[in-house]
Formats: C-alpha cells, sequence, structure tokens
C-alpha cells in the first residue's frame, strides 16, 4: 500500500472501528483503530509474503554429495560366563553399535538384555 489507497478489506475493519463508537466511547475507537492499523500491516506483509516465488535455481554441473557414513561395530553370537559359574551371563547375544544411533542388542537371554538396558 505504498500509494496509501484503501483495501476492501481495510474499509470494513474501518467501519467495524467506527460501529464500536457508540458503544464504548473514543477509547474504544481507538484502540480498534490500532487493530486496524495492525491488521493492514499484516495483511500487506502476508500478501508480499504469498507473491513471493521460489529463487531455486538448478546447478548448471551438479556435483554429487559426500556422504561419510558413520562406522559400525558389530558382535554376533557372544556368551560370557564368569569362571567356574554354573550357567552364563548371556548366551547367543548379538550386539550391533551403529555411529550417531542407539545401540541394538538381540538374543535368547532376557536378563542379559534387561542389565544390558538398564546400564
Amino acid at each position: 500500500m505504498a500509494n496509501h489507497a484503501a483495501s476492501l478489506g481495510d474499509l470494513i475493519l474501518m467501519v467495524a472501528a467506527l460501529a464500536g463508537v457508540r458503544r464504548s466511547g473514543l477509547t474504544r475507537m481507538l484502540a480498534q483503530l490500532g487493530e486496524v492499523y495492525e491488521n493492514s500491516l499484516f495483511f500487506q506483509n502476508l500478501t508480499r509474503f504469498l507473491d513471493e516465488r521460489p529463487g531455486l535455481v538448478a546447478p548448471t554441473s551438479p556435483q554429487p554429495m559426500c556422504v561419510r557414513t558413520a562406522p559400525t561395530l558389530r558382535l554376533e553370537d557372544v556368551t560370557f560366563s564368569y569362571p567356574g559359574a554354573a550357567r552364563p551371563v548371556f548366551a547367543h547375544l548379538t550386539l550391533e553399535l551403529r555411529g550417531g544411533r542407539p545401540p541394538r542388542w538381540w538374543g535368547s537371554t532376557a536378563q542379559a538384555r534387561q542389565r544390558w538396558s538398564s546400564s
């Protein structure tokens, strides 16, 4: 609105503000005029934003991205028991540690998974 012309929305908001003068007096009218001005600024910025066109341009000779993968440590079918123990602490456990991700483990001993999960 660089030329200070009022749009239909501005006119409707102005009429609504002036209609409130009879009910609440001058203070209410001034507050509503402030709201009209604020709303007109918002809609002006909104229409300017919505009129924007994307500025992305495809490169003439695109280069492939260098994707670095984090190292992975994988232990398969691991069994551990203390010397002289009757049964293992865990048996047939598989542990996978991928860089940047939470650890994953699975195996036949639920008790071992419980211990590893809580530590």
